[in-house]
């Protein structure tokens, strides 16, 4: 009998709406570094949503303070933050 795997990092299973509204199952890593390219989540309930969503800030939150180098105090956050959001995009390295 094969031994049936699923990675939650790089299999696909949450479901989000590109810019022209078109749905998509992607993995973990890909919802991450293409955050940009995605309108709304599209999982199959509101709750389910949040959920997901939830995991992505905690995910976000935990890789960008803990950066090389960390995030020491308010003032470095809020730096750090912009910065991503003048970017446009969340970094592919963390």
């Amino acid at each position: 009998m094969t031994e049936k795997c699923f990675n939650l990092v790089d299999s696909p299973w949450i479901l989000v709406k590109d810019q022209e509204d078109h749905t998509e199952e992607v993995s973990l890593e890909k919802v991450l570094t293409n955050a940009q390219d995605y309108r709304d989540l599209a999982g199959e309930t509101a709750a389910q949503n949040a959920a997901v969503l939830r995991l992505l800030i905690a995910i976000n939150h935990t890789v960008i303070t803990r950066m090389d180098p960390p995030v020491e105090d308010e003032e470095e956050a809020l730096d750090r933050w912009e910065e991503i959001w003048e970017d446009g995009r969340l970094p592919e390295q963390a």
